[in-house]
């Protein structure tokens, strides 16, 4: 998913936007297997910074927003400090749903997406605010 760009004005941006909502199927039994998961922050067509995690780090459908900061791309090189990075307020989810979770909604996920069959990994993201 990628959000619109906008322009900084006095180095602040007032943004909020609703992304129609793309879920990930991932196959497989063990989330070990699974890709990592990556939250860019672009400047056009760069990804100036990011975070990187391990999905079996995100297996909690209930997990609370939190501020993370993001690590800038050296290779790219449009931020040079690490402190420069920016922050944004996410939660991520991985897991697999069973019968025991009858709707996502109730961890505060908006709508049911469609259930997959056997033990498929969905990913799921809010990302609330940024830095």
């Amino acid at each position: 998913m990628e959000s619109q760009e906008l322009e900084s004005h006095n180095g602040r941006c007032d943004w909020y936007e609703t992304l129609k909502r793309k879920v990930v199927y991932f196959p497989g039994e063990e989330i070990t297997t699974k890709p990592d998961v990556f939250v860019y922050l672009r400047n056009g067509d760069d990804n100036v910074c990011y975070m990187r995690y391990k999905p079996e780090l995100l297996t909690d459908p209930n997990v609370k927003a939190e501020w993370i900061q993001l690590l800038p791309d050296k290779a790219v090189g449009k931020v040079k400090n690490d402190w420069e990075g920016g922050y944004i307020r996410i939660r991520l989810f991985v897991g697999i749903f069973g019968d025991s979770e009858d709707t996502i909604s109730s961890c505060g996920w908006d709508s049911t997406p469609p259930k997959p069959s056997g033990k498929t990994h969905t990913l799921m993201c809010n990302l609330y605010q940024c830095k």
